[in-house]
């Protein structure tokens, strides 16, 4: 009789687990959906071509899956990021300028990925 229920409590608990772990799961990635589209919109106006193509070429992919959910956000123009960001050599010689507009961004992203998950918990 007591292992019924203990089996019962048992299942009870396994299953309030279960929810929560869901409802976590779901949070989780509709905060990261809503932060990759911050990102990608505070790169667009942070971007140093800010009218070009360069500032019109940030995207969103989702890379995660349902139990790891994911988003990446890239440029269009591939390598043109690093370049803007870090500086590069010139051709007629010297160096470009450094132009971080990714680092700023990429710092907020724990803060606002937090920040989402405390308000929907």
């Amino acid at each position: 009789m007591a292992n019924v229920r203990i089996d019962a409590l048992s299942r009870a608990v396994g299953d309030i687990l279960e929810n929560y772990s869901d409802k976590v799961g779901d949070a989780l990635e509709d905060v990261i959906k809503e932060v990759a589209a911050q990102a990608k919109k505070d790169l667009a106006a942070s971007s140093p071509k800010r009218t070009g193509r360069y500032a019109k070429g940030w995207r969103t992919e989702n890379t995660g899956t349902r139990l790891a959910p994911g988003q990446t956000v890239y440029n269009t123009k591939p390598g043109l990021p690093h370049l803007l960001e870090f500086s590069h050599a010139l051709r007629g010689g010297g160096r470009s300028v450094a132009q971080p507009h990714i680092a700023p961004v990429n710092d907020k992203i724990p803060r606002l990925v937090e920040e989402g998950l405390e308000k929907r918990l």
